[in-house]
This record gives structure tokens, C-alpha cells and sequence, in this order.
């Protein structure tokens, strides 16, 4: 059980360094609208746009980028809403540099949030908070790499929270909020859905 004054979980971050640490992700409306950029962490490099920085990374039309999380694999995601809404949709930017759909719903009705180590440490699963079963809740997820569900990881009548993974990859930790002052923290096996 969380103390009543603890508040602070593992959100959303618009700051990400990728895992071979050669590159920092950063969201900025340097283009006009907000969207990931990069910039070399070695002071540029031969091979990287705009010869190491800052160059685009994810950038979506009539949406604005405002959370990342890199993969072990070097691919980045990105949450995004459009309009203000706060209907957070998830997209992934590939090794090759194009950037696709990960986690989106019909005419964005139901949000995805993600924290910056949404990541397990295989690169093989992200774990994200959606409302996509009930609009008044928010449940923790897991997906593959490709976008598809591997099911709901913890749900009910609250707004669940992920945190990060255990370095091993075996446990996650889940924030359940019921109220500001009504708030526990979870470590949940993602094989078994035990916590």
C-alpha cells in the first residue's frame, strides 16, 4: 500500500536515450507541430541526418507526439494525440525509418498511454494502459512487437498505471489508482498475471 502523499509513477516522457546510447530522442514543435526529434549523443555522426542533429524521428500528420519509449531493439515508440484530446495512440518508428501504427483505435476513441519503459528488456513486449475495455477504467496491457494483443495483463474498476520491468523481464509494476489518496502499488508477473 502506497503512502497518501505518493503520487509519482513511471509516465509518460518526452525525453528517451536509445539503447545503444548513441542517440537522444526529444519531443519539440521545432517543425510546427509537436513531434520526436534526435540528435546525436557523440557531438554528430557521419550516417545520421543533418550530420548527427537534431533530425526528425516520428512526426504524424494532424497529430502531436508527446511520449516516447525506445525498444531494445533500437525501434522507438511514440504516443500521440490529435486535437488536444488527450486520446493517446501508439506508433512505432522501424529500424528502416518508417513509421507505423502500433496501437490505434477507430476515430481515436479509446487512449493508450505509455510510460518511457513500456519495454520489456527483450524487446519482445510493451506494456501500455488503455480504456479500450471500459471508457470510465484504464487497464494495463501487453502487446508483441507487431501491435498484437497478448491480453489484458491487469484490469478492473480503476486506472491501472505501468511502470517499468524488472531487469530480467519477469515483473512489471502497475500503479492502481482509485482516488489521489487510494493508491497501491502492484508487481505482476506478465506469464502469469499474478501479483
Amino acid at each position: 500500500r502506497m503512502a497518501p502523499t505518493t503520487r509519482r509513477y513511471s509516465g509518460v516522457s518526452a525525453l528517451a536515450i536509445a539503447p545503444d546510447r548513441a542517440t537522444l530522442a526529444f519531443v519539440s514543435d521545432r517543425g510546427g507541430t509537436y513531434a520526436a526529434w534526435g540528435i546525436a549523443l557523440d557531438g554528430g555522426r557521419a550516417g545520421l541526418p543533418g550530420g548527427g542533429g537534431p533530425f526528425p524521428l516520428v512526426a504524424l500528420d494532424g497529430g502531436a507526439v508527446r511520449g516516447l519509449a525506445w525498444w531494445a531493439t533500437g525501434e522507438l515508440a511514440g504516443a500521440s494525440d490529435r486535437d488536444g484530446t488527450e486520446r493517446w495512440q501508439l506508433y512505432v518508428r522501424r529500424a528502416d525509418g518508417t513509421v507505423a501504427p502500433l496501437a490505434v483505435s477507430e476515430e481515436h476513441r479509446v487512449q493508450h498511454h505509455l510510460s518511457w519503459n513500456a519495454w520489456s528488456p527483450d524487446g519482445g513486449l510493451l506494456a501500455c494502459s488503455t480504456n479500450a475495455r471500459d471508457p470510465a477504467d484504464v487497464d494495463v496491457a501487453v502487446l508483441g512487437r507487431d501491435g498484437s494483443s497478448a491480453g489484458l495483463l491487469v484490469a478492473g474498476p480503476s486506472w491501472h498505471v505501468t511502470g517499468g520491468w524488472s531487469p530480467d523481464g519477469l515483473r512489471l509494476a502497475v500503479m492502481r489508482v482509485r482516488d489521489n489518496l487510494d493508491q497501491d502499488l502492484l508487481v505482476v508477473e506478465p506469464a502469469t498475471g499474478d501479483s
